[in-house]
């Protein structure tokens, strides 16, 4: 939070005038950097001291899950769901999460000159919302779902991969049935695509 204590003068203030305030971000805990969770490094989920600023979206939805504790003792977070680590799978965390790091090119005239991770989280969830609430916008920063993996949680990406194997024509059982459906469903349809940027220089008012 933030205190301020404002001098009125009715020449030159006749109102409040707004404030804006541009923070660093939150502190997360980052199981890749904790030797102890599968990871590597000295980061501990119940020590707020190892934690370190990240804006990784999928940093940001694991904590949510296991929980933000204030204390080593504590066995209830006092943000977050909670969930004991070994239903959220630390392989899928981790690839997520490296995909969120992985750099690509922004586009500027007349080349592409700098990198930018592929995906960030920026923005302010409360305490109050509904679980669901929080994890489907996370998940939406990062272009992924939330899944039930068997049991475990964790989100399921749109990053393109490799085909495994080739269906052909020898694949389809002799005297099946074939059906072709031209029409598309109404999920598949797009009308049209409308983007907003939260302008750093208009302080970050969306344009």
């Amino acid at each position: 939070y933030v205190i301020m204590t404002v001098r009125w003068d009715p020449d030159t203030m006749p109102a409040i005038p707004s404030m804006f305030f541009e923070t660093t971000g939150a502190y997360m805990y980052d199981r890749r950097l904790d030797s102890t969770a599968g990871g590597s490094g000295s980061q501990r989920l119940k020590n707020r001291s190892t934690w370190a600023v990240s804006a990784n979206p999928a940093v940001a939805l694991d904590h949510f899950l296991l929980g933000r504790f204030l204390d080593s003792g504590d066995d209830v977070p006092v943000f977050g769901v909670g969930i004991d680590p070994s239903e959220v799978d630390y392989d899928r965390f981790a690839g997520m999460a490296n995909l969120c790091d992985e750099l690509v090119a922004v586009a500027e005239t007349p080349y592409y000159t700098t990198n930018q991770p592929r995906y960030e989280a920026n923005g302010i969830v409360f305490s109050d919302d509904p679980y669901k609430d929080i994890i489907v916008q996370l998940c939406r920063a990062m272009n992924a779902r939330p899944a039930d993996l068997g049991g475990n949680i964790g989100v399921i990406d749109n990053e393109a991969k490799t085909a495994v194997f080739d269906l052909e024509d020898g694949d389809i059982p002799e005297g099946a049935t074939e059906v072709y459906i031209p029409k598309k469903s109404r999920d598949d349809l797009i009308g049209g695509v409308r983007g907003n940027y939260q302008d750093v220089n208009n302080n970050y008012n969306p344009t």
